[in-house]
């Protein structure tokens, strides 16, 4: 890198290095208690300046030996999608930390999103990401599309990347540190709420819960252990694992390789995986907002219109919001989809 190049992109790391652990309350070490080390802004390094960022996604598309004109197609695409102006909007006014926290033992990644230069305490939403394993982690780019612009909107939001994300290969504790869709993972979701309070202008009695894909099962199955969540969205959820598999068989081989014991009692291990299945052990005091594309071809609607079916037969506080002819990751609808969620918690997490 150049001289006058690395002033440039030191100048627009200032402010994170300036001001360390700027989403905690207090700082003890490199975080606000022994479960939390290792914080850093999320706006450094290829994402110090929008420049870094293109150039990150222009080496990541060559590395797909496209055509030249198809390259060029891509990186236009991305620029289309995240225009400098977006980035710089949301550098401004987003304060984004990734960090480690400790949970059974094993080391996981976490990160905290917040508006910057806020009066007074903030709701917090806990995020509950879709996927398995590396696919589907959140990344500064999904961030930017779906994490960022709830925060805008007066929103904490605190993740969990899952156990064994982004683990070396080879580590002592990789086994450990599996991700076991649905299983011990979902520790890693109930730390996050003991984390809430050391968050710097955190309410900590306004707390909801989003889960997008599977990242369904781990809010409800999260929040049935009794964590202090005011309101839930799902969305695109799946609610019957096993109707879910008749639809998507590729999917045995996810669940086969993730879930101990799959093979010795399969349809156990899907049930316990299901909301469908015990949505009478959640809190019916809990509104609870389901979302999904009527199109999407890898989570069925379904799935969440019988869900909905099962949570007004049981009395619950419910709705269900469909976007016509959209997919898994509502691309058609995105603003009305992060919009309908911060609807839902501004009105259910009001003071």
């Amino acid at each position: 890198m150049c001289p006058t190049k690395f002033f440039v992109v030191l100048l627009a790391m200032l402010p994170a290095l300036m001001t360390p652990g700027v989403n905690w309350a207090e700082e003890t070490g490199n975080g606000p208690s022994p479960l939390i080390k290792n914080a850093e802004s999320c706006w450094s390094d290829d994402y110090a300046s929008y420049a870094e960022w293109t150039s990150l996604m222009a080496s990541r598309i060559a590395a797909r030996n496209l055509p030249e004109k198809k390259a060029e197609k891509a990186l236009a695409g991305f620029q289309r999608t995240f225009p400098e102006k977006t980035y710089e909007y949301f550098r401004t006014r987003i304060r984004c930390e990734h960090f480690t926290y400790s949970v059974d033992g094993i080391d996981v990644l976490g990160y905290l999103i917040r508006p910057a230069n806020t009066q007074g305490r903030l709701p917090v939403v806990v995020y509950n990401r879709g996927g398995n394993g590396d696919f589907g982690a959140v990344t500064f780019t999904s961030m930017m599309r779906n994490l960022f612009p709830l925060a805008d909107q007066g929103f904490i939001v605190i993740g969990s990347q899952y156990r064994g994300t982004f683990a070396k290969a080879g580590a002592a504790d990789v086994r450990a540190a599996r991700d076991e869709f649905g299983g011990s993972d979902i520790h890693d979701v109930r730390q996050l709420f003991d984390l809430i309070p050391d968050i710097q202008g955190a309410d900590v009695e306004r707390v909801g819960m989003w889960g997008h894909s599977r990242g369904g099962i781990q809010t409800f199955m999260t929040a049935r252990t009794g964590v202090p969540a005011r309101a839930l969205v799902v969305a695109a959820g799946v609610a019957d694992l096993a109707a879910g598999l008749e639809e998507r068989p590729d999917m045995e081989t996810v669940f086969r390789n993730r879930i101990p014991g799959y093979d010795d009692d399969k349809v156990a291990a899907l049930q316990r995986r299901s909301v469908l299945y015990w949505a009478e052990s959640l809190n019916r005091e809990v509104p609870i907002l389901l979302i999904h594309g009527s199109a999407d071809d890898r989570v069925s609607v379904e799935q969440s219109r019988k869900l909905d079916q099962r949570l007004e037969t049981l009395g619950f506080k419910h709705r269900l919001v469909e976007f016509e002819g959209d997919g898994h990751s509502f691309n058609k609808n995105r603003q009305a989809y992060i919009q309908a969620v911060a609807d839902w918690f501004h009105q259910h997490l009001a003071p």
